[in-house]
């Protein structure tokens, strides 16, 4: 499920993203900062990518994981985005 120009994606933009376009996935609900028409179909595939991560894995391994890689690797090394952005060109 798609949600978009939710709270939750506006938070996490302001939080991470300097207030441009963000998006956070949570469990099968992607959280869009900004309105369905600027979501490309790339975006929706790297987002969709990060919800059968979560289903495969688990969402509280999901999250210890991204989170743990995020904090010793940074933000591009993690193994979940690194996965996810190799999606985005399938």
């Amino acid at each position: 499920m798609d949600k978009y120009n939710h709270w939750i994606g506006k938070l996490f933009s302001k939080a991470f993203n300097h207030g441009k376009p963000y998006a956070v996935t949570i469990s099968q609900t992607t959280y869009y900062s900004c309105h369905a028409i600027r979501v490309t179909s790339r975006w929706r595939r790297h987002e969709n990518c990060h919800q059968s991560q979560q289903k495969s894995d688990g969402m509280f391994s999901f999250v210890l994981v991204y989170v743990w890689q995020w904090i010793t690797r940074g933000y591009d090394n993690v193994d979940y985005e690194i996965e996810a952005r190799k999606a985005e060109l399938s």
